[in-house]
């Protein structure tokens, strides 16, 4: 028995060692940052076991909370981890582009404080899947389901490290291709708690924003044709009138339905609406992931063109582009650039000799990855009728990369098919305003099925945490608290 108690007690002195290997020292940081850093927080950064072959690991930046949110107790402060999409993308652009506690000033490498930060209310776990994204490395041959079982053991890596964190209450959330990543995931942790009734993740729900699902958003096939951001920007009138009845005279017809037999129309009504678009074949004249944003097309020397981002598939011009071109994509690289592939940085934050030069996207012949034709649309029947996790979708209004259109497309459908009776009917929700004046702000509206709920978030993008800090600030906030979002009579609870 004693020897029993020496030998756990050995291996959580081991354990307790590596979760401390990890910890970034805070006063590393802020000489680094000029003493802008000045996180209260404990911040890790280290590798979790992905393949037990001891050769594919993924690099995580931890976050513990500040408990700076009133609404939230110490003991009740959730763990959450966010993903990015890609496939591909590294989930580093949420800690210092979203919602971490410092993120990089607009078109810059300079950091800021983000008041807005989720660390206020949650511990942050952003990992960068699969291998060869990011600092990530190791076995980079996978698809959807093999990138959810790696997760999971990423996680369970995560709590063997961290015990103390493994009994709260653990949330998922993120963006794009993640709406692929997450949900796979969520059905492998409810497997894996089936399993091993003694060794529990406790998910309690999962949020996605502008997140592939259906078949028809993002799966090879639809970039052939991507039919919801054909729609979208008629909506938006970024058509002419004349386009707009050519795109329904196609929906209408059924031309364009069958996107494994695409009629000859749609391709030419797609190259027409595209090159409106583009100055050259390596300059958007729009930025896709906010129409309504700066386009900024920052690259390193080494940085060619992404051929795995969603909005090259679909928008290149018939002959137009090789792959000896360089391509912006109109994101805001430029402090991720600058700072992850510093050795300083890459010193104090313990990355690895063995981790590829750090690219915001991995491009495809660095890594393969099959994506599924049926996406992650199919896992949501099993995952609602088990009734043990909450489920919000969020959209950004001005994406057209996964653009509302296809949210409120598929969620229309997966209602119907199941016959899911709607118990929140679309309404708008608000946030406080910054005067007196305007104490509160419509961020957007809000509507709910059973076992789904919907949000849209007014004036953001693809990446809403970027865009409306303060709004996903409280729209992250009340889903962790299963609050419904406030309606115009309801107070709004202020920092």
């Amino acid at each position: 028995m004693k020897q029993l108690i020496v030998i756990q007690l050995l291996i959580c002195l081991t354990l307790a060692s590596t979760a401390q290997d990890d910890l970034v020292q805070s006063e590393d940081l802020k000489e680094y940052t000029q003493g802008v850093f000045d996180f209260e927080g404990q911040m890790y950064s280290g590798y979790l076991k992905a393949i037990d072959d001891d050769k594919t690991y993924f690099h995580y930046y931890f976050m513990t909370s500040t408990f700076e949110d009133q609404d939230i107790s110490e003991q009740n402060t959730p763990v959450m981890l966010w993903l990015n999409g890609g496939p591909g993308c590294s989930s580093l652009q949420g800690a210092v582009n979203e919602n971490g506690p410092f993120v990089f000033k607009e078109g810059t490498a300079e950091f800021q404080e983000n008041i807005w930060s989720w660390t206020k209310f949650a511990h942050m776990l952003y990992l960068e899947s699969p291998a060869k994204v990011g600092y990530s490395y190791g076995n980079s041959d996978v698809n959807d389901d093999t990138v959810a079982i790696q997760n999971l053991r990423a996680l369970v890596d995560f709590f063997q490290r961290f015990p103390e964190y493994q009994a709260k209450d653990f949330f998922i959330s993120g963006e794009s291709y993640a709406g692929i990543y997450i949900p796979l995931l969520a059905n492998q942790i409810l497997l894996h708690n089936q399993q091993n009734p003694n060794n529990t993740i406790n998910l309690k729900g999962i949020m996605i924003g502008n997140g592939c699902t259906h078949p028809t958003e993002c799966s090879d096939v639809a970039d052939i044709y991507p039919i919801h951001t054909i729609e979208y920007f008629a909506r938006q009138g970024f058509l002419s009138e004349e386009q707009y009845k050519t795109a329904q005279y196609l929906q209408n017809s059924k031309k364009c339905s069958d996107l494994h037999q695409l009629h000859q129309d749609c391709m030419d009504f797609l190259e027409e609406v595209v090159n409106q678009y583009y100055e050259s074949p390596s300059v958007f004249l729009m930025n896709p992931y906010n129409i309504y944003g700066y386009c900024y097309n920052f690259k390193p020397d080494s940085f060619l063109l992404r051929k795995n981002d969603p909005m090259l598939k679909r928008f290149k011009p018939k002959n137009k582009l090789n792959d000896d071109d360089q391509f912006g994509s109109c994101t805001d690289d430029i402090g991720m650039y600058t700072v992850f592939r510093d050795q300083k940085w890459k010193e104090i934050t313990h990355i690895k000799l063995d981790s590829p030069e750090w690219d915001v996207c991995t491009e495809d012949d660095e890594f393969i990855y099959e994506k599924f034709e049926q996406q992650s649309y199919y896992i949501y029947e099993s995952l609602i009728k088990s009734k043990k996790i909450r489920i919000m979708h969020f959209s950004g209004d001005i994406d057209s990369v996964v653009p509302i259109t296809g949210t409120l497309f598929w969620i229309q459908l997966l209602q119907n098919e199941l016959q899911l009776s709607t118990t929140e009917n679309w309404r708008a929700w608000y946030v406080p305003g910054e005067q007196t004046i305007n104490e509160q702000q419509n961020a957007g509206n809000v509507f709910a099925i059973e076992g789904l709920q919907f949000v849209s978030v007014r004036n953001a993008g693809h990446m809403v945490p970027t865009d409306r800090r303060k709004e996903a600030y409280y729209m992250t906030k009340y889903f962790i608290l299963d609050r419904k979002l406030p309606d115009r009579q309801q107070s709004v609870s202020v920092q």
